[in-house]
Parts: C-alpha cells; sequence; structure tokens
C-alpha cells in the first residue's frame, strides 16, 4: 500500500507533465530521490539504534546472571565450610566423610 506521501508525489509528477513544464518536473524528482535518500538514512539510524539497545540488553542481562550465579556459588562455598556439629572447622561436610573416623 502506497503512503499519502507516494500518492500525492505521483497526482503531482502527472500534473506537471500534463502542464509540459518538463523543467519543473526534473527540479521536483530530484528533490524527492533527495528525501526518499534522506527517510532511508533515518529509518537505518532507526534500526542501528535499535539493533544496539537490543545488544545493550542483552549484555546488561547476561553480566547479572553472571553476578547471580557468583553469589550463589559463593554462598555455597561459605556454607560447605561453616562449622557443624561433629566435624572440624574448614572442613567441608563432603570431605568429612570420606576421612577415617577413627584418627
Amino acid at each position: 500500500m502506497k503512503s499519502p506521501a507516494e500518492i500525492l508525489e505521483k497526482r503531482y509528477k502527472k500534473d506537471i507533465f500534463r502542464r509540459g513544464e518538463i523543467s519543473q518536473l526534473a527540479d521536483f524528482e530530484q528533490r524527492a530521490g533527495y528525501n526518499r535518500r534522506a527517510r532511508h538514512e533515518v529509518q537505518q539510524n532507526k534500526s542501528a539504534q535499535r539493533e544496539y539497545d537490543r545488544n545493550l540488553l542483552r549484555v546488561i542481562a547476561v553480566g547479572g546472571l553472571m553476578a547471580l550465579s557468583a553469589v550463589f556459588i559463593g554462598k555455597n562455598i561459605i556454607d560447605s565450610k561453616r562449622e557443624t556439629p561433629g566435624t572440624k572447622a574448614n572442613v567441608p561436610a563432603s570431605l568429612e566423610r570420606t576421612l577415617p573416623s577413627g584418627k
């Protein structure tokens, strides 16, 4: 479907052509071409900005997940080093089971 600007452009070209003002038609086409290129550049800039925003959000999300996983890993390490009843200090519970019980 054509935009209103394209419809008006086509009507204006037909009107100029009917009147026989060829030089004016050339000027109009030159300006219209410039406007088309300018619109295309604006569209490219918008899509580049969207892509940049998307990538930035991705980086922030990955960084947040890494920080969250580091917190949980650190918490697990601290919990495993904590002294529990029947174990020696700084010995993880998983290693305590492998130590000989008589020594």
